[in-house]
């Protein structure tokens, strides 16, 4: 019986997790959720990134899909312009080849995991990384519990790298797998900010700062190899929601399992911090991408 109502309690837990990611935020902040498909952990486990890569000159071709009545807004462009001078650092390029309509009007608006996963098997073009620019991509619904798989007791839903929610807005990516039909990315048109950067760096396959699906990373950096967000030149980080200040300071007062407090840097783009803190890649991040560019993405033109 407490075996059953431990596993009840968890389920209300994960319920009342992804019901969080809906609530109202500041306007200023973004808060995600990171489920890393199964491939990416396993590659983490057997392979660890220790070697630097070269870098390389590399252009992605990007497919965009958009409602049959919508064009691309400028902002988009804004954005990518904006991603290709920060990716720019390791030779990667982003290129618009192709604008697609999606036809079946019930996908200008996307409630929920279920019917994003259709939209992606529908409208998708192999080869190439497929950008979804909808209406609205609101998950006003749970992701099925029957959906969700267990690693070390760690819950994660398959191939869904990311929620963020920005008001009534969030965006997902897809974590890097084996199966080479999973390159996509999915946005409301009213993105602000440095979303798109965000997107493509879980994209190719970077973990929160914060991150603990390898464990927490201790403030001493002693396990930052293998725990944490894999990478050493980011330093170990609490959660940074509703604990940064107006001029980007973190004010929490969280401790490692040591008991030495954390000192996170809230201008890095994969911090969780308030969007207009999140400027910077560090080398090693870099770096990461790179080898899951060469173990991932071979395929994408």
């Amino acid at each position: 019986m407490k075996k059953i109502l431990n596993r009840i309690l968890f389920f209300l837990l994960i319920l009342s997790s992804n019901l969080l990611l809906l609530h109202s935020q500041e306007a200023d902040t973004v808060y995600f959720s990171y489920y890393p498909s199964n491939d990416l952990m396993t590659f983490d486990k057997t392979n660890p990134v220790k070697k630097t890569e070269v870098k390389v000159s590399k252009t992605f071709q990007i497919t965009i899909h958009l409602p049959t009545s919508n064009s691309v807004p400028q902002s988009f462009y804004d954005a990518l312009s904006n991603a290709n001078s920060i990716f720019g650092n390791i030779g990667f390029n982003f290129k618009v080849c192709d604008i697609k309509n999606i036809i079946n009007p019930e996908f200008k608006k996307i409630d929920s995991y279920e019917e994003a996963e259709k939209l992606r098997v529908q409208n998708y073009d192999p080869g190439r990384i497929n950008i979804y620019l909808l209406d609205s991509l609101a998950f006003s619904k749970n992701p099925d519990l029957s959906n969700m798989t267990w690693d070390g007791g760690i819950p994660s839903i398959e191939n869904l790298i990311s929620l963020w929610n920005l008001k009534k807005f969030v965006a997902l990516a897809y974590s890097p797998k084996s199966d080479i039909e999973h390159d996509a990315i999915m946005m409301d048109t009213n993105f602000s900010g440095n979303l798109l950067i965000e997107l493509l760096g879980i994209f190719f396959g970077l973990y929160r700062t914060d991150s603990d699906f390898n464990g927490k990373e201790l403030v001493d950096g002693s396990n930052c190899n293998t725990s944490g967000d894999l990478i050493c030149d980011t330093p170990a980080a609490a959660d940074l929601f509703g604990k940064i200040d107006i001029n980007c300071n973190y004010t929490g007062n969280a401790k490692d399992s040591k008991g030495a407090f954390y000192v996170p840097h809230t201008n890095n783009y994969m911090s969780g911090a308030n969007k207009k803190c999140r400027c910077h890649f560090t080398e090693g991040q870099y770096n990461r991408m790179l080898v899951i560019n060469r173990i991932f993405k071979q395929h994408l033109k």
